[in-house]
Parts: C-alpha cells; sequence; structure tokens
C-alpha cells in the first residue's frame, strides 16, 4: 500500500537528508481542490527549527522555506547549526500565496560538532561496503599506479 511521507535523517552535525514521496491519489486530490495542474503547483518544503519544544507545526524558533522542483524527491541541507533539532513541513503555495502543509517530517535533532550519529555510522559503513576498492586510488584525472 503507497503511503505519503516525508523523512530526515542527519547526515554530519551540519547537514540533513530528506526525503518525500507523494501518491498518485494524493496528487490528484490536491489537483482537483486547488483546480490546477499538479505540475503548476508551487511545492515547497519548510524547514523548522524546533529546539526545546514540543513541535506541532504552529511555532518554531527560526523558519526556512525551501521551493522545490516536480521533479525532486529530496535533498540535503547543509550549513545548519549543530546540536539543534529541525522539523520539516512539505506543503504548497497557492495562488493567493498562502502557505498550506501537506505532511509533517519526524523531528531529528543533530548532534554536537564532531560527533557522529548511530544513523550517519551505519549509513556512512552501507556506502563505504558498496565503494569500489580502486576508488581512493582514483582521482578526476587518472589512476595512481601502484608500485609493487
Amino acid at each position: 500500500m503507497e503511503e505519503n511521507r516525508i523523512w530526515m535523517m542527519p547526515k554530519s552535525p551540519t547537514c540533513l537528508f530528506v526525503y518525500w514521496d507523494l501518491t498518485q491519489e494524493t496528487k490528484e486530490m490536491l489537483q482537483e481542490y486547488f483546480e490546477t495542474d499538479w505540475m503548476r503547483l508551487h511545492k515547497r518544503l519548510r524547514l523548522h527549527d524546533v529546539t526545546g519544544m514540543d513541535f506541532h507545526g504552529d511555532a518554531s524558533n527560526q523558519v526556512w522555506d525551501l521551493e522545490i522542483r516536480d521533479n525532486e524527491s529530496y535533498c540535503f541541507l547543509s550549513d545548519l547549526k549543530a546540536n539543534r533539532s529541525y522539523g520539516m513541513d512539505y506543503g504548497v503555495v497557492n495562488r493567493d500565496g498562502n502557505w498550506i502543509a501537506i505532511m509533517r517530517s519526524n523531528v531529528v535533532g543533530l548532534p554536537p560538532d564532531g560527533v557522529c550519529t548511530d544513523e550517519t555510522e551505519s549509513a556512512s559503513k552501507r556506502v563505504l561496503k558498496t565503494q569500489p576498492e580502486w576508488l581512493d586510488q582514483f582521482t578526476g584525472y587518472s589512476l595512481i599506479e601502484q608500485k609493487l
């Protein structure tokens, strides 16, 4: 069964990975409600700094909006403050310029500088396992020849 989702994961103390997916049924419902084609709707991510708060979407310490393209389903948000908590909304801006949230992510706490989270560490290990052995010898211009 398909479902709408938005999820955030810490990548580093100052970077989040965000991915989202809306079902075709939801897109069609929104098209009908806004009386416009899905591709014409202005989609946005709204990042909330919710450090020290019980986040319900109505208040946050700071808010950033990021316009997204129709073909995007993930992004990396960098240059964030370490040791802070963040929540994310996915939504659209209607013809009158009003923000309408469609779905809300989990709240994620970024670790202090120099600290790696279990999620980040395990994701790094998964990536490292899939890299070919020759990758650390590869440069943008040539392969480094090893002397035996």
